[in-house]
C-alpha cells in the first residue's frame, strides 16, 4: 500500500480500528495491536505489544501473541481487512476450540493465514519451527490438527490499492 494499513483511513476509519471494532463486537474481550507503535496505541485507542520477533513475519506476530495471552487462545486478525464484521466472525469465535487445534479461516477451501484462533499449546510448535527456520504457516504446523472454518469475503485482505478498492465496492451481478 505504501502506507502503515492498520493507520489508513478507508472511508473515515482507520484500517485497524475496523479489525479491532469487530473483533470486539464479536465479543472478544481483549485487543491489542501486536508490533504497533505509540501511533497505534492513540489513533486505534488499543495496548500496542510489541513484537518479539520484528521484521520475521506474521509468524512471530503470533508467536508475540500466543507469549502475551499466557496461556489463553488468542483470535489473530490482520488490520487489513476492509469489509470485516463482528458476523462475519461469528463462525471462528462462536464455538469452543477443540484441545490441541488451530481453528483457521478458509476461503473456498485455501487457508487465510493467519486468521484464527490460536490455542496455548501450539505456541511450542510455532517456536520450535521458528528456531529451525521456518517462517510459512504450513510449514510450522506441518502434523498440528487443523480445523478449517469457511469464512466469507468480508475476511478478505486488501494487498495493495486496487484490491481496496476492489474490496470496498465489489462488483455487482
Amino acid at each position: 500500500m505504501g502506507t502503515d494499513k492498520a493507520l489508513l483511513d478507508v472511508d473515515g476509519v482507520p484500517l485497524g480500528r475496523r479489525a479491532i471494532d469487530a473483533l470486539r463486537e464479536a465479543g472478544v474481550s481483549e485487543v491489542v495491536a501486536v508490533g504497533g507503535t505509540d501511533a497505534h496505541a492513540v489513533v486505534l485507542g488499543v495496548e500496542v505489544v510489541p513484537d518479539a520477533v520484528a521484521g520475521e513475519g506474521p509468524v512471530g506476530g503470533v508467536i508475540t501473541a500466543l507469549r502475551w495471552a499466557d496461556g489463553e487462545p488468542v483470535v489473530v486478525l490482520p488490520c487489513d481487512l476492509p469489509a470485516v464484521t463482528a458476523a462475519a466472525l461469528a463462525p471462528l469465535v462462536g464455538s469452543p476450540l477443540q484441545p490441541d487445534t488451530v481453528r483457521v479461516a478458509a476461503r473456498d477451501g485455501r487457508m487465510a493465514f493467519p486468521i484464527g484462533v490460536w490455542p496455548p499449546d501450539c505456541l511450542d510448535v510455532l517456536e520450535t519451527a521458528f528456531v529451525a527456520g521456518i517462517r510459512s504457516f504450513r510449514g510450522a504446523l506441518a502434523g498440528a490438527l487443523l480445523e478449517l472454518v469457511e469464512v466469507g469475503p468480508e475476511l478478505d485482505d486488501a494487498d495493495d490499492p486496487g484490491s481496496l478498492a476492489r474490496l470496498r465496492y465489489p462488483a455487482g451481478p
